[in-house]
């Protein structure tokens, strides 16, 4: 392994210390509190210590840091006193780890099939990026490939993540609720993608002001939030005019969900409405995935 390589080994290990530690001590009382909250910002500035090439690892270290944001804020808006061991889970886990139930270990051959066929899915997407053509057609045939690669991953992974989890007795919600059958921009982000991350928006974004009777406001918000959450990542590794894109994404998206709102696309007709869903996400999602392509060296 060369000297990069491990540099790249010890900076992740280091995070995955942090994090976990920062499940730790996180809880009641105010120094407790001061010192969660000091190392999750080392976890969200320790990425800045990879080298700036290969750009993904820093993406990666991004992404997980902002975990050690998002979970303090989740455990110090908890009444619930949670365990030592969940919250270090929590900390970690790419779920919605409080929400986990213990259940009798069971084999979900359905889970892991459906993980098998989205794996299909993300394998096709991505030889569809690898084999992008020369000239004019490169980025939007990878674009292309990228969005289907990542839609098949994120599936996938959901489906594998809690057909493992049931085999050790562990009982999940699903990170992915079938986004394909989203009949709105808003459906897909609000109920259907990523709920691990959607269901924090949800939480501390939106409710809070849609109690008050701004769910307008609380919608703003959330995508704000998301496009904030995907922004830094992006910055670490490739720099502003990217992230500045992928955080357009996301202001792209709060926008249709406005104007679908006045279109009134709830009452569209089943298939209008999906394919306006299908339609819109697909020509916004440059915003996102040249982004990404640039993270993984695509040029």
């Amino acid at each position: 392994m060369s000297g990069l390589a491990y540099g790249h080994v010890a900076v992740g290990a280091l995070e995955l210390a942090l994090l976990l530690t920062t499940g730790l001590v996180v809880g009641r009382g105010l120094a407790r509190t001061w010192i969660a909250v000091g190392l999750a910002a080392v976890c969200v500035a320790l990425p800045l210590a990879l080298p700036a090439t290969p750009a993904w690892p820093r993406c990666v270290l991004g992404l997980a840091s902002l975990f050690a944001i998002l979970r303090t804020i989740e455990v110090l808006g908890d009444a619930r006193a949670h365990r030592a061991t969940l919250r270090m889970f929590a900390f970690v886990a790419p779920l919605d780890a409080f929400a986990v139930t213990r259940a009798a270990p069971r084999f979900d051959g359905r889970g892991f099939a459906v993980a098998a066929g989205y794996g299909i899915v993300a394998t096709l997407g991505f030889a569809i990026v690898l084999h992008a053509p020369m000239g004019v057609a490169r980025w939007p045939v990878a674009a292309l490939g990228c969005a289907i690669g990542v839609y098949g991953a994120m599936d996938g992974m959901s489906a594998l993540n809690r057909g493992l989890l049931r085999a050790i007795g562990i009982e999940s919600p699903p990170v992915q609720n079938a986004p394909i059958r989203a009949r709105s921009v808003g459906e897909f982000w609000s109920l259907r993608w990523n709920r691990a991350v959607g269901g924090w928006l949800r939480r501390h974004c939106f409710l809070p002001l849609a109690r008050r009777g701004r769910a307008r406001a609380g919608s703003v918000l959330a995508f704000a939030a998301s496009a904030l959450l995907h922004f830094w990542p992006v910055l670490l590794a490739v720099g502003l005019a990217p992230a500045l894109a992928m955080a357009g994404f996301f202001a792209v998206q709060a926008a249709l969900a406005t104007i679908e709102t006045r279109l009134g696309v709830a009452r569209w007709p089943r298939a209008a409405a999906h394919a306006w869903t299908v339609t819109v996400l697909l020509a916004s999602s440059p915003l996102f995935t040249v982004p990404a392509l640039l993270v993984l060296g695509f040029r």
